[in-house]
């Protein structure tokens, strides 16, 4: 099976991205950027930043990571946010 083109939104102030997934009906969420415990340029996911929007969408969530990797303390905090939701 050949892995599916990830569908990209216009730049916006985060660096995650949900989206719907019509089949399912479950969201999806694309994080592309660093992950760290805090944010220096802005371009950085936090957890600080990133739990109040994960909030807004309970149920199953796809996760699809391209990060150059960071601070694996600040990982660990977002997937306990996973963990927890």
């Amino acid at each position: 099976m050949f892995p599916r083109a990830i569908p990209r939104s216009p730049p916006a102030t985060t660096f995650w991205n949900w989206i719907k997934n019509e089949e399912t009906g479950e969201s999806e969420l694309y994080l592309d950027s660093a992950i760290s415990d805090e944010t220096w340029f802005g371009d950085e996911i936090t957890p600080a930043n990133f739990k109040s929007e994960l909030l807004k969408h309970p149920g199953n969530v796809t996760v699809w990571i391209n990060s150059p990797g960071g601070d694996v303390f600040a990982a660990h905090a977002i997937h306990n946010l996973f963990i927890n939701n």
